[in-house]
């Protein structure tokens, strides 16, 4: 079932926070990709509590610079790619 996933993409989809919740909860994701997710700070949070997730990618989301920080801080990432996007437009 779900519970054996390690590696899970969402990309260019609509996944959102709420997903990220969801998918946060998985005990064997060791690699997540969301690169144009519409996902946000809050969302990415949630896998603050994913200690095994080893490889990350969140290019072409809302996700900030804090939020970021957080994740390198609280994560043992081995690769981790993000792009910030302007917010100003």
């Amino acid at each position: 079932g779900l519970d054996k996933l390690t590696t899970v993409a969402l990309h260019e989809c609509n996944a959102d926070d709420t997903s990220f919740a969801t998918l946060a909860r998985l005990p064997k994701l060791r690699s997540f990709g969301a690169d144009g997710a519409n996902v946000t700070d809050a969302g990415v949070a949630h896998l603050v509590a994913s200690r095994q997730v080893a490889t990350l990618s969140l290019r072409r989301t809302a996700v900030r610079g804090s939020t970021i920080g957080l994740l390198k801080s609280k994560l043992t990432l081995q690769h981790l790619r993000y792009r910030l996007i302007n917010r100003l437009g």
